[in-house]
């Protein structure tokens, strides 16, 4: 049960979509104590223990299975916060930024707004008991005492690419609109010469930005269920990836 507890202990100190910052510790060890407990019952852990040596190995080999898992649910979140912090830029308010004590950084506004509606969206769709079911079968594919990091160096490569397009998708019709708000108003200042561009510019940019957000607001929620989703398969597939890179290399060899 220990190395239970180490993998589900690591992931959710990775991902603090869960338990944020700021929970007290005393419940964290407490609900993973309950979780390993519900999962360990109806596992078989044969791991043969010769030394100490083994035991620190085999505790670390499973603390960072679970990092590695909660990173990849954690990418999930970040390409939502790129994705505010590029309208931000376009928009003018990066400058506006506060203090975000779940990830401990400064944090623009509609990268907080964008972050969460995800948040919303992730436990309006119940995502939370499809990660801990995922969890629960990662014990399954990838048993103890293996790790989930040897062959899979690409697989995480590509599931960061993806959700970084996705960030991109989430932020490119605002960008585009903001864009052609600049060139609109720009040809505007040089048919009229007494328009002040930086005074009615900046206002309008924000105007036409939250405008156009609140009306792609169901298309961007929709793509974030999207994005949330496919987390049992990412963490999933990490693993299954890890199986397949096995089978082959032992076919080759």
């Amino acid at each position: 049960m220990i190395y239970v507890f180490f993998r589900i202990t690591a992931f959710f100190l990775a991902t603090s979509i869960i338990f944020p910052n700021g929970t007290p510790k005393l419940f964290k060890i407490c609900f993973s104590l309950l979780l390993s407990a519900m999962i360990a019952i109806n596992l078989e852990i044969n791991i043969p223990i010769e030394n100490f040596y083994e035991l620190i190995r085999y505790g670390v080999l499973e603390t960072v299975n679970g990092l590695t898992m909660g990173y990849m649910v954690t990418i999930c979140f970040y390409s939502l916060k790129m994705a505010g912090k590029l309208i931000d830029g376009q928009m003018g308010l990066s400058m506006a930024s506060t203090y975000d004590a779940n990830t401990q950084s400064q944090a623009t506004i509609m990268e907080n707004l964008i972050y969460f509606v995800g948040v919303v969206v992730f436990f309006s769709i119940n995502a939370h008991y499809i990660i801990i079911n995922s969890m629960q079968n990662s014990f399954k594919i990838i048993p103890i005492g293996y790790s989930i990091i040897d062959y899979n160096f690409t697989y995480i490569l590509k599931v960061f690419t993806e959700y970084f397009m996705m960030g991109i998708k989430i932020a490119i019709p605002i960008l585009v609109v903001l864009i052609l708000t600049d060139l609109i108003t720009g040809i505007i200042s040089r048919s009229i010469s007494g328009l002040n561009v930086m005074i009615v510019g900046m206002p309008l940019k924000m105007l036409v930005g939250i405008l156009f957000f609140m009306s792609s607001l169901p298309f961007i929620v929709n793509t974030i269920k999207d994005i949330l989703k496919q987390l049992k398969n990412v963490i999933e597939g990490t693993l299954v990836y890890q199986d397949i890179m096995i089978a082959l290399i032992n076919r080759l060899f």
